[in-house]
């Protein structure tokens, strides 16, 4: 009997923030299956995502700067780490 395993995740949510003139960017939130939209936002958006981890979770977002989006494949899974290496193009956003 092979033994399907659903996935909890089907893609990562990647963003990038400049600080200081230096773009850094993580991943931040997955996406479960069928899911197409995240509720995370506003200027504390870092701090919140990143909490603890220096220096992208000092950004504070306003008005007129700008970070950017992307999605991915995973980047690790259970039970089997192995996943397509795949991203969407990075998309800029002015806050």
């Amino acid at each position: 009997m092979i033994e399907t395993v659903t996935p909890s995740y089907t893609a990562g949510q990647a963003v990038y923030v400049k600080f200081n003139g230096t773009w850094y960017g993580g991943a931040s939130s997955w996406y479960r299956p069928g899911q197409n939209c995240k509720t995370e936002g506003g200027d504390t958006y870092f701090s919140d995502s990143f909490m603890g981890i220096q220096p992208i979770s000092s950004a504070h977002l306003n008005p007129g700067d700008q970070f950017a989006v992307a999605i991915s494949t995973p980047a690790r899974t259970w039970p089997d780490p192995q996943t397509l290496n795949h991203r969407s193009n990075v998309i800029f956003v002015t806050w």
